[in-house]
Protein backbone atom coordinates (compact mmCIF):
# COMPACT_ATOMS: atom_id res chain seq x y z
CA UNK A 1 0.00 0.00 0.00
CA UNK A 2 1.53 3.05 -1.18
CA UNK A 3 1.53 6.52 1.52
CA UNK A 4 -1.33 8.40 0.45
CA UNK A 5 0.39 11.41 2.05
CA UNK A 6 3.07 11.55 -0.57
CA UNK A 7 1.72 14.11 -1.95
CA UNK A 8 3.93 17.58 -1.72
CA UNK A 9 0.82 20.06 -2.50
CA UNK A 10 -2.56 18.44 -2.35
CA UNK A 11 -5.65 20.64 -2.86
CA UNK A 12 -8.58 18.95 -1.65
CA UNK A 13 -11.58 19.66 -4.25
CA UNK A 14 -14.83 21.48 -3.31
CA UNK A 15 -17.34 19.26 -4.20
CA UNK A 16 -20.25 17.55 -2.52
CA UNK A 17 -18.12 14.64 -1.41
CA UNK A 18 -17.70 14.01 2.62
CA UNK A 19 -13.98 13.94 3.90
CA UNK A 20 -13.49 11.81 7.31
CA UNK A 21 -10.47 13.26 8.91
CA UNK A 22 -8.86 10.97 11.72
CA UNK A 23 -6.31 13.43 13.55
CA UNK A 24 -3.59 12.36 16.34
CA UNK A 25 -2.63 14.75 18.53
CA UNK A 26 -3.78 17.65 16.18
CA UNK A 27 -2.32 15.96 13.40
CA UNK A 28 -3.98 14.25 10.29
CA UNK A 29 -3.17 10.78 10.47
CA UNK A 30 -6.06 9.57 8.08
CA UNK A 31 -8.96 10.27 5.71
CA UNK A 32 -11.56 8.46 3.97
CA UNK A 33 -14.15 10.35 1.40
CA UNK A 34 -17.75 9.23 0.43
CA UNK A 35 -18.98 10.28 -2.53
CA UNK A 36 -22.64 11.38 -3.08
CA UNK A 37 -23.02 7.95 -4.34
CA UNK A 38 -22.39 6.45 -0.87
CA UNK A 39 -19.24 5.12 -2.47
CA UNK A 40 -15.84 5.30 0.16
CA UNK A 41 -13.09 6.19 -1.94
CA UNK A 42 -9.41 7.06 -0.74
CA UNK A 43 -9.02 4.93 2.40
CA UNK A 44 -5.64 6.23 4.05
CA UNK A 45 -3.81 6.12 6.80
CA UNK A 46 -0.33 7.51 7.12
CA UNK A 47 2.61 4.72 6.89
CA UNK A 48 3.74 5.40 11.21
CA UNK A 49 0.26 5.03 12.44
CA UNK A 50 -1.01 1.87 10.45
CA UNK A 51 -1.34 -1.51 12.24
CA UNK A 52 -3.26 0.60 15.15
CA UNK A 53 -7.11 0.10 13.98
CA UNK A 54 -6.89 3.58 12.88
CA UNK A 55 -8.33 2.46 9.49
CA UNK A 56 -11.13 0.30 11.42
CA UNK A 57 -12.38 3.09 13.56
CA UNK A 58 -12.24 5.28 10.31
CA UNK A 59 -14.21 2.66 8.66
CA UNK A 60 -16.99 2.39 11.08
CA UNK A 61 -17.41 6.13 11.31
CA UNK A 62 -17.66 6.08 7.34
CA UNK A 63 -20.66 3.41 7.46
CA UNK A 64 -22.43 4.69 10.64
CA UNK A 65 -22.35 8.20 8.09
CA UNK A 66 -23.94 6.84 5.11
CA UNK A 67 -26.25 4.31 6.90
CA UNK A 68 -27.87 6.51 9.28
CA UNK A 69 -27.21 10.07 7.84
CA UNK A 70 -27.59 8.89 4.05
CA UNK A 71 -30.00 5.79 4.74
CA UNK A 72 -27.90 3.92 2.17
CA UNK A 73 -25.38 1.09 2.65
CA UNK A 74 -22.48 2.21 1.68
CA UNK A 75 -19.79 0.26 -1.20
CA UNK A 76 -16.32 0.08 -2.27
CA UNK A 77 -14.27 -0.96 -5.02
CA UNK A 78 -10.64 -2.52 -4.99
CA UNK A 79 -8.21 -2.34 -7.80
CA UNK A 80 -7.28 -6.35 -8.41
CA UNK A 81 -4.56 -5.44 -10.29
CA UNK A 82 -2.80 -3.63 -7.82
CA UNK A 83 -0.44 -5.79 -6.12
CA UNK A 84 -2.60 -5.13 -2.31
CA UNK A 85 -5.48 -6.37 -3.46
CA UNK A 86 -6.11 -9.64 -1.56
CA UNK A 87 -4.89 -8.06 1.34
CA UNK A 88 -7.49 -4.93 0.74
CA UNK A 89 -10.30 -7.37 0.50
CA UNK A 90 -9.73 -9.40 3.55
CA UNK A 91 -9.15 -6.03 5.32
CA UNK A 92 -12.53 -4.63 4.02
CA UNK A 93 -14.32 -8.20 4.50
CA UNK A 94 -13.08 -7.92 8.17
CA UNK A 95 -14.73 -4.56 8.83
CA UNK A 96 -18.59 -5.78 7.29
CA UNK A 97 -17.93 -5.50 3.19
CA UNK A 98 -19.02 -8.04 1.55
CA UNK A 99 -17.93 -8.82 -2.01
CA UNK A 100 -20.62 -8.51 -4.66
CA UNK A 101 -19.08 -8.64 -7.92
CA UNK A 102 -15.75 -9.33 -9.17
CA UNK A 103 -13.27 -9.62 -12.15
CA UNK A 104 -10.04 -9.18 -13.17
CA UNK A 105 -9.90 -5.68 -12.75
CA UNK A 106 -12.15 -4.88 -10.15
CA UNK A 107 -14.23 -6.10 -6.89
CA UNK A 108 -17.12 -4.49 -5.81
CA UNK A 109 -17.75 -4.03 -2.02
CA UNK A 110 -20.90 -3.31 -0.28
CA UNK A 111 -21.68 -2.75 3.18
CA UNK A 112 -25.16 -3.60 5.39
CA UNK A 113 -26.53 -1.71 7.04
CA UNK A 114 -27.86 -3.00 9.76
CA UNK A 115 -31.22 -1.71 11.58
Amino acid sequence: MGDCFDLKKYKAPIDDNTWIMVFSRKKLVGFIMVDKDNVIWNVCVAKNYRRQGIAKEAMKVATQFSCTIKGKSPSLYVDNRGKDAKKLIRMYTSFGFEIVKTDDRTTYMQHSCRE
